[in-house]
């Protein structure tokens, strides 16, 4: 259950960057958590050079997580991971194994492989 005095609380004692985060990642939180952010860097009154500067930096940081991400996602199946997928290729084991080990790393080439 979402507790919206419990999340402001929190987000009253993140900082201004980590703020700016939360709403560079809305895919994560839910609308109420969303608002309670924005409503908090509001009553911070912050000088719009310093707010522009942050929320720069927050979506310079979110492209370099997407970047990675398609990185990895486009690695090949290391060597070992072969191995154990091939002793591993009789059903369950390997569905497991993908979907709790390579998938959550954003390994999705990875586990298509496997």
């Amino acid at each position: 259950m979402f507790d919206e005095e419990a999340v402001r609380r929190e987000f009253a004692e993140a900082s201004d960057e980590e703020l700016y985060d939360v709403l560079a990642h809305p895919e994560s939180y839910v609308p109420e958590a969303l608002e309670a952010a924005r409503d908090v860097l509001r009553s911070r009154n912050l000088i719009p050079a310093t707010a522009a500067a942050l929320e720069a930096a927050s979506s310079e940081r979110k492209v370099a997580e997407n970047a990675s991400a398609v990185v990895r996602a486009a690695l090949p199946l290391q060597w070992w991971l072969r191995v154990l997928m091939f002793l591993l290729s009789f059903g369950l084991p390997q569905l497991i194994l993908a979907e709790v080990y390579l998938r959550p790393r954003g390994y999705e080439r990875k586990a298509k492989e496997s």
